[in-house]
């Protein structure tokens, strides 16, 4: 069955002992969290260590009879149990298949695929099995996420402007994952105060960038690949654009160079780190001075070259710019 509206809902609310469901999309988030509601309203929130059995798609291939044999493996402790396949594909499919077969009535098989597409050998399994259940986990459109917004807010018992919602909407992006931390990042700044303004709303959001922005650049005078991929990646989810990631990290790299040049006139570092106007955040000051004494004047040079070439390579190529900018970023990472 594939569900979607109040039926995928009462789904998640009861899921049935003794079936199966697919979840999958290009939402990660979402799929997560649809997951998650699976898993805590068949086992609770504190489920006991033999009530879950968790198969990645590499052991299953290589044993196929794995799903099979866990779903009718009795649990110690007695009551429901599930058994969760994570990072599904096609390859897997005729052990998935095989597990779909009687499912045990105290069993659940829980299946989390990527993005599937219409012909995917898995989805075929599902929907028209009378026990299983497909969730298509597609990206929340404007309507979806203003409800979103409204119904976190509302149960961290705070109100708002009636414009919050829309513009919250705009600004976070479509992955459900990202939503909520950045949700839950304004309720925890609100603390004790019941009500979110326009203004503070909007304040905040730009703040979220700033920050991530922040991030990024760091990572990247860092030489620091991991975090930069991890930094890049959510900039890019929250629907910043590639040509603005890059401009960030210039003026990072632009005041990195003044540094540099200053402190070869002769200039001691705290005192050209002091100079600089507009003034350096004191928590971000140990952190620019350690870049400062690492990137050399003739790296800086590069950096900054490589950076504006690629930012014009952006607005004038007809190439993916996400992937200009990450393998820019990445190959500064790499410059010594």
């Amino acid at each position: 069955m594939k569900l979607a509206g109040a039926a995928l809902a009462d789904f998640l609310r009861r899921p049935r002992p003794g079936g199966a469901a697919l979840v999958y999309g290009p939402d990660n988030g979402l799929a997560r969290e649809r997951a998650q509601l699976i898993m805590q309203a068949m086992l609770g929130s504190s489920p006991t260590p033999f009530a879950l059995s968790e198969f990645g798609e590499e052991a299953v291939r290589s044993e196929p009879a794995l799903l099979y044999d866990a779903l009718r493996a009795q649990s110690l402790m007695g009551g429901q149990h599930i058994v969760l396949l994570r990072d599904a594909t096609d390859k897997c499919a005729p052990a998935v298949q095989a597990a779909l077969e009687n499912i045990p009535t105290d069993a659940f098989l829980l299946v989390c695929g990527g993005d599937l597409p219409a012909r995917s050998t898995l989805r075929q399994l599902f929907e028209p099995h009378p026990v299983a259940a497909s969730l298509p986990c597609y990206a929340d459109d404007a309507a979806a996420i203003e409800q979103l917004v409204r119904s976190m807010l509302a149960e961290a018992g705070k109100t708002c402007d009636s414009g919050v919602p829309r513009l919250l909407a705009a600004q976070l992006g479509n992955d459900r994952g990202v939503t909520r931390s950045e949700l839950l990042k304004i309720c925890q700044y609100l603390g004790d105060e019941k009500y979110l303004s326009l203004e503070v709303a909007q304040s905040l959001i730009t703040q979220n960038q700033d920050a991530s922005l922040e991030a990024v650049s760091n990572a990247v005078a860092n030489r620091n690949p991991a975090v930069l991929e991890a930094a890049l990646s959510r900039l890019f989810y929250e629907g910043i654009a590639p040509v603005a990631v890059l401009r960030a990290v210039l003026r990072y790299f632009q005041r990195l160079q003044l540094l540099a040049g200053l402190t070869a006139e002769g200039i001691p570092l705290d005192a050209a780190v002091s100079g600089l106007r507009p003034p350096v955040f004191f928590k971000q000051a140990p952190l620019l001075k350690r870049h400062a004494r690492s990137w050399s004047l003739p790296a800086l040079t590069r950096a900054l070259q490589l950076l504006s070439r690629t930012e014009l390579q952006c607005k004038t190529l007809n190439l993916a710019p996400q992937a200009l900018c990450g393998a820019c970023l990445l190959e500064l990472c790499q410059e010594r």
